[in-house]
């Protein structure tokens, strides 16, 4: 998810690209952002093809636009993103015990709580709930 904060006083209007490494995996999100405004945009990444282990550099763009003196913060990475198993929240190659644990810590909590951890959402809908905790049990035991 990109979020858009539009500092100065005009309307305006935004296009933002996202990337895996430095390929495009969906732009021309565009919209109308209001002065002094955030916006959120969510991308969706198929990871269906990628090998189970395989890390990721993602990355988004916004456009300049008219007038803009600062473009500096109109690039974001998001940095290194490792694909697994859906539930294997700390990384290791399998959902275990400590998967379980770090989801039910993180239960009830939802986007701007202190306690919400967005790798515990595993269905990326903004909290951590029984679904969450749901996918991480069906895959209970698997490991890569």
């Amino acid at each position: 998810m990109v979020t858009l904060f539009n500092y100065g006083s005009n309307t305006e209007n935004y296009n933002v690209t996202a990337y895996v490494n430095s390929t495009v995996i969906e732009s021309s999100k565009t919209g109308i952002l209001t002065s002094r405004n955030c916006t959120f945009i969510s991308f969706t990444l198929n990871t269906t093809e990628i090998t189970l282990g395989t890390v990721l550099e993602l990355s988004a763009t916004v456009g300049s636009v008219l007038g803009e003196v600062d473009s500096g913060d109109n690039v974001l990475v998001f940095g290194w993103v490792l694909v697994t198993l859906a539930g294997d929240v700390d990384g290791d190659a399998e959902v275990s015990i400590f998967d379980i644990v770090s989801i039910a810590g993180a239960y009830g909590s939802s986007v701007g709580d202190s306690e919400y951890d967005i790798d515990c959402d595993l269905d990326g809908d903004g909290d951590v709930d029984i679904f969450d905790i749901l996918i991480a049990a069906g895959n209970y035991g698997e490991q890569y």
